[in-house]
């Protein structure tokens, strides 16, 4: 497989069918695929691939969508935080729509709270700048992608000396996550997101393979990335091998961003984190340092076990325990419109994206010819 291939080819019908095609016989047994991205799982139905591929091959989503994964306490945290008159909260928007237990962001902004929704976490700095005297507080929601960016702004804010700035710290660390969701169970194979190694580097995922025995692939979101990526586990789960392949790099390096790297190493450190459907895992979430605990706000601590009630499965659809179809709510009592949970509203969530995308819909054909024309 030639990883190298120029990118204008990506998008070809050429390229696109051979990659399938290739897939299709090397699958001769039925092969489980995680996408741990919800970008993956969004492109992949957008694009349509599994009319091109073989039913021997099943792609499952995980938990890679961090608004998913974020535990319903601490939701209802951030909705709590943002009730408070005396705070401004600065938030991207696939928050606002997310369900707590009685309310929502956007909701609580309808009956008067200050939210605002930014498209940086810089841009919290010059809101917090521009109004000294309201408590501005980042919420911060993301994975290894995400963390430079907020690290940025936090090491901002202290040489402004800002007094009137705060993050409420739900960052998460997806890689480490993945050692406790592989203890147990496991697919045939993974697909390993692309944006996460590009700041880690392709080495952070190696124990993948030398640890769990599991085929890894590291790979981008074109529908060319994702097939390679998808040719190789296939090649390696019928032949009983193992091995972590980086299949994008045009943009993974073994070692990843340094710079960004070496600014989440300078303002976090690892400390446990809760996750939605899998708990308390220690090391997979972020505190500051000491030097900017000052800036920190943390959710409450609570080891009681938290149940959302039977009326949404999205905390099994993000271990690809269940499929959204088999939710009963699915398309009927929870749609974008009227979610009942974070899959069904996030722009990474794989409940969203069966709703947007039905296999059935946009054979992959037609969209593939019309980015050959």
């Amino acid at each position: 497989m030639n990883y190298l291939t120029p990118f204008s080819y990506y998008r070809t019908p050429q390229f696109v069918h051979q990659l399938a095609d290739a897939i299709n016989h090397a699958c001769q047994t039925q092969v489980k695929i995680m996408q741990v991205c919800g970008t993956h799982t969004w492109n992949y139905r957008r694009h349509g691939l599994a009319a091109l591929l073989t039913p021997n091959l099943t792609l499952v989503p995980g938990p890679g969508c961090p608004v998913c994964v974020t535990d319903q306490r601490d939701i209802d945290w951030v909705i709590e935080l943002a009730g408070e008159k005396q705070n401004t909260l600065v938030t991207f928007g696939d928050l606002m729509r997310v369900p707590g237990s009685t309310t929502s962001l956007a909701e609580t902004r309808s009956h008067g709270a200050d939210i605002r929704i930014v498209l940086s976490p810089l841009e919290a700095l010059d809101i917090a700048l521009a109004e000294p005297s309201r408590r501005i507080i980042l919420l911060a929601i993301g994975f290894e992608t995400t963390a430079p960016a907020v690290a940025a702004a936090l090491q901002s804010a202290s040489h402004l000396g800002l007094a009137n700035f705060s993050v409420a710290v739900l960052l998460k660390r997806l890689i480490p996550a993945l050692r406790y969701l592989f203890a147990g169970e496991k697919p045939d194979g993974l697909l390993c997101p692309g944006h996460v190694a590009a700041v880690m580097g392709q080495q952070e995922f190696a124990f993948l393979a030398q640890e769990f025995r599991l085929p890894s692939a590291i790979s981008g979101f074109e529908p060319g990335d994702m097939l390679l990526a998808l040719l190789d586990l296939t090649h390696q789960s019928q032949a009983g091998h193992a091995r972590l392949t980086n299949a994008y790099p045009r943009l993974v390096s073994k070692h990843g961003n340094l710079a960004a790297r070496s600014i989440i190493t300078a303002t976090f450190k690892p400390a446990l984190s809760r996750w939605r459907g899998l708990g308390n895992l220690p090391a997979t979430g972020y505190e500051l340092v000491d030097t900017l605990q000052r800036f920190a706000l943390y959710p409450p601590v609570s080891t009681t076990p938290h149940s959302t009630g039977s009326s949404c499965l999205c905390d099994l659809v993000i271990l690809g325990k269940r499929t959204p179809g088999a939710c009963p709510n699915f398309g009927k009592g929870c749609t974008p419109d009227t979610p009942l949970g974070p899959c069904m509203v996030s722009q990474e969530g794989t409940c969203a994206a069966h709703y947007y995308y039905p296999e059935t819909a946009s054979p992959l054909n037609h969209q593939i010819k019309k980015w050959g024309d």
